[in-house]
């Protein structure tokens, strides 16, 4: 895994940025610190911090031209099938001198251009530089496991793999509100919008072309396409199932250095361990248990797990006292607002990983292809309830004035049969807004200050991403749209920065192409059974791995923040991130609002966890790295 970015100057004002290159690339050096390398000429400038996986010789680093010098590319990925590929260059004439994909891809992308990446099966975000038509053309895979943001104006225009880069750049900070109302909501920010007015993700599938002062963004790809299954039976189906999760399991082994997997004992990264053992006779497992949180310890079904694998496990336990240690390291590290707490989790297991291993697979993707989420099971209940009017209008306002906390197990159930009766009201598009939805928006006009303007425009972007659902209540089109939405903006972002922290490349064999189109394919009876989701996949695994040993109940990767917030922690929030300094600074508060939270807290009354960790990360975000920005 790599750290890309990159400048195109379309004036000679566009030409004085290419000095800050350097500190651009310095801002990324831990996403790979075997090198890092760049290149200039009068009309770009591209580089490069590589974490050498595949071919480490220092040949195969970049940023790299072809063998004629037409192409330049700066890359962050694998591509799998970079053999085949060159299999094929080779007969069309090509040469090469290294082993690297990267070769491949600057071959590939000059015999198709941008048809080059619909070609591909792996993951990338790159920057590929013509030099005769002067041309910059930058890209991001399918499913968006890599991110790729950029920025533009009138002379130039700057790409990255993260925000921090193009802020070398000296770009306007232009806090932007419309931003924040889908963060205080959904706990990011979703592509293609960023924190940053006039700066974007490039959303997942798409690309853009630079040329002068021409500009083109387009997508490659469609919607993942359905395969023909026939009337082939469930038995079938979860045969083709296990040889395409082997075959995905077994290419994505392709590397140079020590790989190993992540294992909780659920469904998913079960079965990645599974296929990865018939690989690897010596196979090295990572878990993070909470010895203090039962609710959220699955280290017995990893253990259990990795027994029968005969794994060299690890189960790493973090406590209340270095919970925070973990978080405040976390928040050092984000550079763009993303309040997911699992991150944090995922931030200790990745920095255990890597003093052992330098990939790590995981399950990722499972529970998004085969309905595999609470929110799942909710929709389809909300289809089939019937109750009447006169019963869910009373009913859910004694529920509204029952505290509802997920951390209690009776306040947690009281919590989903509230959220369930809210569906029933909603639409179809509103029912999965409802569940995509972490924090109740609600609030957002009590928060700041003037949200009338950002409220407009905060609409018309929920309409553009609700629209792929129509107006029917097809399940398929639900899980869609979690595929294209929240994947790529909660769960790989979320992958890919806990990772990439510790220069730790993470590879999800669940979303290889022949995977994602197959789960499309299937039946909704195979993906839902007596009310549980996934049913295609538990079966798999079930015939694999002794049920016993499996988690009987799906946990989720989750973080127990009641650890978290403890009295210290809330004190440090206190000084260090709702201080009346700071607050004076962010002239979109209402203080009215920072003054009741900061009393609440102090009183230790009852608070929403989520909400306030959503709050510690934007703080601490805009302490780091908003000094002085203005408010769009």
């Amino acid at each position: 895994m790599c750290g890309i970015v990159g400048i195109y100057a379309q004036t000679l004002v566009g030409q004085f940025y290419f000095i800050r290159l350097a500190k651009a690339i310095e801002t990324q050096k831990h996403r790979g610190a075997n090198s890092s390398n760049s290149f200039t000429n009068h009309r770009v400038a591209l580089g490069h911090t590589r974490l050498s996986i595949l071919d480490c010789h220092r040949r195969a680093n970049q940023p790299m031209q072809d063998i004629d010098k037409d192409y330049t590319l700066t890359y962050n990925g694998e591509i799998y099938n970079h053999l085949a590929l060159k299999s094929q260059l080779e007969q069309q004439g090509y040469s090469f001198e290294t082993k690297s994909d990267t070769e491949v891809l600057l071959s590939i992308y000059k015999a198709y251009g941008e048809n080059a990446f619909s070609k591909l099966d792996g993951f990338f975000a790159l920057g590929i530089y013509e030099h005769k038509t002067e041309t910059l053309c930058i890209a991001r895979d399918p499913r968006g496991i890599k991110p790729l943001y950029y920025y533009r104006d009138e002379d130039k225009f700057i790409f990255a793999s993260e925000l921090r880069a193009l802020m070398a750049f000296n770009i306007p900070k232009e806090f932007n509100k419309t931003s924040a109302q889908f963060y205080f909501r959904l706990n990011y920010v979703p592509a293609p919008l960023t924190i940053l007015k006039n700066t974007y993700q490039l959303k997942p599938g798409h690309y853009i072309k630079i040329q002068k002062d021409k500009f083109i963004e387009a997508s490659y790809t469609t919607s993942p396409k359905k395969i023909f299954l026939g009337n082939t039976s469930f038995l079938e189906n979860r045969k083709e199932l296990k040889n395409l999760l082997d075959i995905s399991v077994r290419d994505r082994l392709m590397a140079d250095v020590p790989i190993g997997t992540f294992l909780s004992g659920g469904i998913d990264s079960s079965l990645v361990a599974f296929f990865l053992k018939k690989y690897q006779k010596t196979l090295k497992t990572f878990h993070i248990s909470y010895p203090e949180a039962p609710n959220y310890n699955e280290a017995v079904y990893a253990e259990q797990v990795a027994g029968f694998l005969d794994t060299q496990h690890q189960s790493i336990p973090i406590h209340s006292r270095n919970i925070k240690h973990f978080a405040k390291e976390l928040l050092q590290h984000i550079d763009h607002p993303f309040a997911d707490s699992s991150a944090i989790s995922m931030y200790a297991l990745c920095k255990y990983a890597k003093e052992e291993i330098s990939v790590a697979l995981s399950g990722d993707g499972g529970d998004e292809l085969f309905g595999g989420y609470e929110k799942h099971r909710g929709f389809l209940m909300a289809q089939q309830l019937k109750i009447p009017t006169v019963l869910s209008k009373p009913l859910k306002y004694f529920l509204s004035r029952i505290p509802k906390n997920k951390h209690n197990k009776i306040q947690n159930y009281l919590r989903k049969m509230y959220r369930l009766l809210e569906l029933y009201e909603k639409d179809t598009k509103e029912q999965y807004w409802s569940l995509a939805c972490a924090l109740d928006g609600k609030n957002f006009a009590t928060m700041f200050k003037d949200t009338e303007s950002s409220s407009v425009e905060y609409q018309r972007y929920k309409t553009m991403f609700l629209n792929e659902l129509g107006n029917s209540a097809d399940f398929r089109k639900f899980l869609l749209l979690d595929l294209q939405f929240l994947l790529p903006n909660d769960m790989l972002y979320k992958v890919d920065m806990t990772s990439m922290a510790h220069t730790l490349e993470v590879r999800v064999p669940m979303l290889s192409h022949t995977i994602v189109e197959f789960a499309s394919s299937l039946p909704t009876e195979h993906l839902f059974k007596k009310g549980s989701g996934k049913y295609i996949l538990k079966s798999l695994a079930h015939d694999l791995i002794p049920k016993r040993k499996l988690q009987p109940k799906k946990h989720g990767f989750d973080t127990p923040l009641q650890l978290l917030f403890q009295d210290d922690f809330l004190n440090w929030i206190s000084k260090e991130l709702l201080d009346d300094d700071l607050i004076s600074t962010q002239s979109f508060w209402n203080r009215s609002f920072i003054q009741g939270l900061k009393e609440e807290m102090h009183s230790r009354k009852r608070y929403n966890y989520e909400f306030l960790w959503s709050l510690v990360v934007f703080q601490s975000w805009y302490k780091n790295y908003m000094s002085g920005c203005s408010l769009a």
